[in-house]
């Protein structure tokens, strides 16, 4: 049943229509747009390839498509199929025109990248910038009956390449890195061109540069005004929001007025839009609306913004935005005491948000595809499942597509918007700042209406980078100089003149604050004291709370790990799924990682029973088999996971806490990653088959609202309360101490009931049978639990296994085994599992193509049974042989790890 509030809007429009509505008779049909998506034809420069082509999309799945290169990502086609990006490609439409247009205009959304238009053979225009919208006013060359549109694409590998060798010429010196390192198997130059950075590769994906028609395309064809662009902005007035709502118009002549709904409130305004451009404003008392929250802080609130111009049928566009209010608190720890620095934090609606949350990279090496939506909604999905507030889109990719963002607003989903330039410089001569300038115009203007959207940061890590010295190739003053021309000089300006109240930070990580003041680069951008951090370190016990810094927020942090066999059976042959495989080794992208990877895994783990982790892969016997790699995939995920959990946790038991320093009250936790576009390792949650990994599942329990951090500091247990909810929690906590051989019963217990306050994580004093140094750490494992007034079990248990779990007996773990399977309906299985001791990182897998998640994962068991339940996106219909279960003492062993 609808609000009051909203009832009463209902009624006030209602009566509107029937008196005089100027949105009456005008429904949104497409008798005035050729669309000129699906069946095109493509061409190579020589003739050599041709086939048909599927708009959107891109030359590789083109070919793919055609059976003139197989699968891209099968094998090592990336590099077979390299020859792609360095030819040119014809791309050709033909579409009737009933009677010759009075107007026409050519408009595409997205074009990738470098491209020349034809229309009958008459030049319409050129492309240089993937990110930008095109229109082109084509009437001149429209024809009554058959048209022919030709697009011709050129290599985008050859145009960087000529790009960088021009600049060298014109002001003799090198854009930097020229270059990615050997180990990406990649290709030069990216930065010279506005296109996906990553398409050039990077230490997680392969270089696919793709050319084509990248997102939808259209001619239109009528000389009535038309609304191009509607979008708005609204921000907090004292008691107040101020809605603006501003729409570019296309054919605009004398008298034409743009009328505005605000839906279901009842609000109508108009406004003249004759020059071609309009705005309204509306002041709305906040009492009259229901707020927009981030997930698990309320409701995400939308309501419905139409824009249609008086008496033009077919001109109605529709947003969706939310109230709420973000401010982003950079005020001093201690005014006496600057040395402790800044905050870094943000308030929703007036309140400190922990931002829960992760990266995003683009969500395909082939993004174009139509394809790729049930991806974005099952990605999208799984972060808040997993009680995700927000996500990092970030540079190296794209401005994402409108899906992303209207998810993000339904789920709650906060979204820290990096513009698109990572890892390099990049140049900033007149021309190319022009570029970026409509870049920047076209997606602020796209984007700023949802509520989702967080604030803007300047770019990913090159502060950081032309602070520690990464580029070479010019003067520092010059980079300096290009690096202010491009991201104070251009971005910063366009971005406060089109969206005034949301926030700006240079770069990610930065000093916040701090960094603008010092002049766009800081003293220290990774410092603990301002701004956000990046944190990646090999070299060090990631499952150890004392291994990490305190921060004052961590947007990214990570570690790799491999993806199950059978995704990996997915992309390789047989053959090849082998650790030390070249066709494995061509897969790691990521410099030093093939060696990191044994190290760190084979400090927690052993290689096989009772082989302690030294002299790899020496020791292990089976280290280039097949099983290995299953075992090794799993161990892999293992680690990841109780990487993440530590390390995440380390920042939530920070928050509202400060050490002496003035370090703390961190408010952020966002790792790196979580999507992965092929099969390989990386640093992603969810594998490029979208199987959820082992972190994921981790995730679910490190991200709850009300948490029980326990972690070793000297081999003694330590244990932090949190509490994300707005009012103070209380309870009991319950901490057990069991041993491998106890059979499921504590030797010793520790009860205290607690009052946790609001937004804040506290350290509890255990008593010294858990607080005193253990002898022999490898014996125990700990299980912490929340109970209610009821004594009832509220969310999930904190456990911690032993850091060194290599030195326990693979004997003296329990045997798994599914002891029930019932299906509850069509998307959904209820499974029975039984131990016969601890069961530590037990693994249920489906042993077949499915999209779900199971409502648990990846734990350990400390109870002799449990149930989980299956949720499949997609119907499938199982049965009991379809699911297995494995644990630390079998899983990749004794069957592979799927």
């Amino acid at each position: 049943m609808p609000s009051g509030k909203v009832m009463v809007g209902m009624l006030l429009v209602a009566a509107f229509f029937l008196v005089a509505s100027p949105f009456s008779g005008t429904s949104a049909s497409a008798d005035n747009v050729i669309d000129l998506g699906g069946d095109w034809d493509f061409i190579s420069a020589n003739g050599s390839f041709k086939g048909k082509a599927q708009v959107p999309g891109d030359i590789y799945m083109d070919l793919a498509r055609a059976e003139q290169i197989g699968d891209p990502l099968f094998g090592q086609n990336d590099i077979d199929t390299r020859w792609v990006a360095y030819t040119n490609w014809n791309y050709t439409k033909t579409f009737v025109l009933d009677a010759q247009p009075e107007k026409a205009v050519l408009e595409f959304d997205g074009l990738d990248t470098i491209s020349t238009i034809y229309l009958n053979e008459k030049l319409v225009g050129s492309t240089k910038n993937q990110f930008v919208q095109y229109a082109f006013d084509v009437t001149k060359f429209a024809i009554k009956g058959s048209n022919n549109l030709v697009i011709l694409f050129a290599s985008p590998v050859l145009t960087a390449e000529a790009e960088a060798a021009s600049f060298k010429a014109n002001y003799s010196h090198v854009i930097w890195p020229e270059c990615p390192p050997d180990m990406y198997q990649g290709e030069c130059h990216g930065n010279m061109i506005r296109k996906i950075q990553a398409s050039f590769s990077w230490d997680w994906g392969p270089a696919f540069p793709t050319v084509g028609v990248s997102r939808p395309a259209r001619l239109i064809i009528t000389n009535t005004a038309q609304i191009s662009m509607l979008t708005a902005t609204v921000n907090p007035v004292n008691d107040q929001f101020t809605v603006r709502v501003e729409a570019n118009v296309r054919n605009a002549m004398a008298g034409t007025r743009l009328n505005v709904l605000i839906d279901p409130l009842g609000i109508i305004r108009t406004a003249d839009a004759s020059s071609g451009s309009a705005f309204i404003e509306v002041n709305i008392s906040k009492l009259a609306v229901d707020l927009w929250w981030p997930n698990g802080h309320g409701t995400q609130t939308l309501y419905t913004i139409t824009g249609q111009l008086a008496g033009v049928a077919n001109s109605m566009k529709k947003i969706k935005v939310g109230f709420r209010s973000v401010e982003l608190v950079q005020d001093w720890i201690d005014e006496n005491k600057k040395e402790k620095g800044r905050h870094f934090y943000f308030k929703v609606n007036g309140v400190p948000i922990f931002l829960k949350g992760t990266n995003w990279i683009p969500v395909s090496s082939f993004p174009a595809q139509p394809s790729n939506e049930r991806r974005y909604r099952f990605l999208l999905d799984s972060a808040r499942k997993v009680g995700m507030n927000s996500m990092r889109v970030w540079g190296g990719g794209r401005y994402e597509e409108d899906i992303l963002y209207d998810l993000a607003d339904e789920y709650g989903i906060l979204i820290w918007e990096d513009l698109m330039f990572a890892c390099s410089l990049y140049p900033a001569h007149p021309e190319f700042l022009d570029s970026v300038r409509q870049e920047l115009i076209y997606n602020v203007n796209r984007l700023k209406y949802h509520p989702s959207m967080l604030l803007w940061a300047g770019n990913n890590e090159n502060e950081l980078g032309l602070h520690d010295g990464w580029f070479s190739g010019a003067p520092r003053e010059t980079q300096t100089d290009e690096y202010l021309r491009l991201y104070k000089t251009t971005a910063e300006t366009v971005i406060a003149q089109l969206d005034p109240g949301r926030a700006f930070v240079m770069s990610s990580p930065s000093e916040g604050i701090k960094s603008i003041e010092e002049g766009g680069i800081s003293s220290d951008p990774n410092s603990e004291f301002y701004g956000d951090i990046h944190f990646y370190n090999e070299y060090i016990d990631l499952w150890s709370d004392a291994s990490y810094r305190t921060p004052r927020c961590a947007t990214e942090y990570g570690v790799q790990s491999w993806p199950s066999g059978y995704t990996l059976a997915k992309a390789l042959p047989e053959k090849d799924i082998n650790y030390m495989s070249k066709a494995m080794l061509h897969r790691q992208h990521h410099p030093g990682g093939t060696e990191n990877n044994l190290a760190m895994i084979f400090s927690h783990f052993a290689c096989a029973n009772g082989t302690l982790p030294e002299n790899l892969p020496q020791v292990c016997a089976f280290a280039n088999t097949t099983t290995f790699m299953h075992r090794f995939a799993y161990l892999s995920q293992a680690h990841q996971a109780i990487a993440y959990k530590v390390q995440t946790e380390h920042y939530r038991r920070m928050m509202g806490q400060l050490l002496p320093d003035g370090r703390g009250n961190t408010m952020c936790g966002m790792y790196w990653q979580l999507n992965d576009i092929w099969a390989a390792p990386t640093w992603a949650s969810v594998d490029t088959n979208l199987r959820w990994k082992m972190v994921h599942y981790e995730a679910r329990r490190f991200f709850e609202p009300l948490h029980i951090a326990l972690y070793i500091v000297n081999d003694a247990l330590q244990v932090t309360v949190i509490n994300d909810f707005h009012t103070d929690q209380s309870g009991t906590i319950e901490i057990s101490m069991l041993t491998w051989d106890s059979n499921f019963t504590p030797v010793y217990t520790w009860e205290t009931n607690v009052t946790i306050a609001a937004d804040q994580a506290t350290t509890l004093q255990p008593p010294g049978k858990l607080s005193q140094p253990m002898t022999a750490p490898e014996d125990f494992v700990f299980v912490g639990r929340w109970k209610n007034k009821k004594g009832d079990q509220i969310g999930t248990n904190s456990i911690v296994i032993p850091n060194k779990i290599y030195k326990v007996n693979l004997d003296r773990m329990g045997t798994v085994r599914i002891s029930s399977f019932k299906q509850i309906s069509d998307v959904e299985y209820e499974i029975g599992i039984e131990t016969s001791g601890i069961s530590p990182l037990t693994w249920l897998s489906v042993n077949k193509e499915f999209l779900g998640s199971f409502s648990d994962n990846g734990f350990t068991m400390v109870s002799k049974s449990v149930t989980v339940t299956l949720s499949l996106t997609e119907t499938l219909q199982l049965a009991k042989t379809d699911i297995s279960v494995c644990n630390l003492r079998t899983c990749g062993l004794d069957s592979q790890f799927s």
